[in-house]
């Protein structure tokens, strides 16, 4: 669990999923409504690994013409099946949270990702022919300004398509927050 999440605070460790024929009656309205582009509004869409094939499954089946795009995790480039459902579904951009490169700011943040995993996935997913949608977080614990600073070309030169670097918040319920709180009483 991520210092900065409150995911898991509000959902606790379950998932929760609508089954892939109600998301199959979504993707026909949207179909109905003329939709021609689709967001696949979830926390992490390749998760569970069978249900996202299967939604995959649905959308090439109602509304395969129509671009889509979702939030996933940088597992997702492990998974070849899962990678061809999304090309069949023609999900063209991922999403996907990468916070940062660097490993002592990503172990700060209590996640379990490294530097070099999220580089080999970028490689993987361009190959596969995805864009990536790369999201990075600023002015975390052992985060430096000469890191920030050289993030974006960083995400350039590994072929990151678009680039969203937003700046550590701490929520209520995150476990960063209940450790800056903490940390400020005990300076009082």
């Amino acid at each position: 669990e991520c210092d900065f999440c409150t995911v898991h605070k509000f959902n606790g460790n379950n998932m929760r999923c609508h089954s892939p024929e109600y998301v199959a009656e979504a993707f026909e309205l949207a179909k109905r409504w003329g939709a021609n582009y689709i967001f696949l509004n979830d926390d992490i869409v390749n998760i569970p690994l069978k249900f996202a094939i299967e939604v995959c499954e649905q959308a090439a089946k109602v509304i395969p013409k129509v671009p889509k795009n979702g939030q996933f995790r940088l597992e997702t480039a492990k998974f070849p099946e899962l990678l061809e459902a999304l090309k069949k579904a023609r999900f063209e951009n991922l999403c996907i949270g990468f916070e940062s490169f660097d490993d002592d700011v990503l172990k700060g943040m209590q996640k379990k990702a490294k530097g070099d995993q999220a580089i080999e996935a970028i490689k993987v997913l361009r190959k596969w022919g995805f864009n990536i949608h790369g999201m990075f977080i600023a002015g975390a614990a052992h985060d430096t300004l000469e890191n920030i600073r050289k993030l974006p070309a960083f995400a350039r030169k590994l072929g990151i398509s678009t680039f969203q670097l937003m700046i550590v918040t701490p929520l209520p319920g995150a476990e960063l927050m209940a450790n800056l709180v903490a940390k400020s009483q005990q300076a009082l």
